[in-house]
């Protein structure tokens, strides 16, 4: 049985919490673009689905995420994960925490999985301490140093600045990437070359 209650929408899909065969669940539907035509829309949101429901199993092996309950033709439902958004975290304990997260990022990578939204509204502080890593709806399978470091740059534009810079020194560890800090640099670099010569 079905029991939404308040939807979620983001950028591609809307998010739903409902009740899924007597579990806390949610519903992830991805939403039709209109200035797309209607087939190729369709395509694509299934083969978005699919792809997010893979990657979710995949990175179930290396860290917290919610698990797939139901794959549809354009929406999933997964396990509800309880706790508080890192994003809504007092300062000291995100700090505290701060390495989990790094952790986390550093194993997804080791997996070969690129996030492309690692931040802190996609993380989720569970009641036992566990940090959980939610919404792999930009998610892909790839091993390229710059998508992960651009993961890096994600969370870390969304960190106040002392603790961007020891995110980025936790995940060097974890990673043992050491040239992760170059890396980021040289997509800041270039982006600000980027917006100068477009001024």
């Amino acid at each position: 049985m079905f029991m939404p209650v308040i939807s979620f929408i983001g950028a591609e899909a809307v998010v739903t919490p409902l009740e899924f065969l007597g579990f806390p669940a949610m519903e992830k539907k991805r939403v039709r673009k209109r200035y797309r035509n209607a087939s190729l829309d369709l395509q694509l949101r299934k083969a978005r689905t699919r792809a997010e429901a893979r990657i979710l199993l995949a990175a179930k092996k290396a860290v917290a995420v919610p698990s797939v309950l139901f794959v549809g033709e354009d929406r999933l439902i997964l396990e509800k994960v309880d706790g508080a958004l890192f994003s809504k975290l007092p300062g000291a304990e995100l700090a505290k925490n701060l390495a989990k997260s790094a952790k986390n990022l550093a194993l997804l990578h080791s997996a070969g999985i690129v996030h492309g939204d690692y931040t802190v509204s996609n993380q989720i502080l569970q009641p036992s301490g566990v940090l959980a890593v939610i919404d792999f709806g930009f998610a892909k399978i790839s091993n390229a140093p710059e998508e992960r470091a651009l993961d890096v740059l994600t969370m870390i534009k969304s960190l106040p600045t002392r603790q961007a810079q020891k995110f980025v020194s936790e995940y060097a560890g974890f990673s043992k990437n050491k040239n992760i800090q170059a890396q980021v640099n040289e997509i800041l670099s270039r982006a600000r070359y980027a917006t100068q010569q477009g001024s």
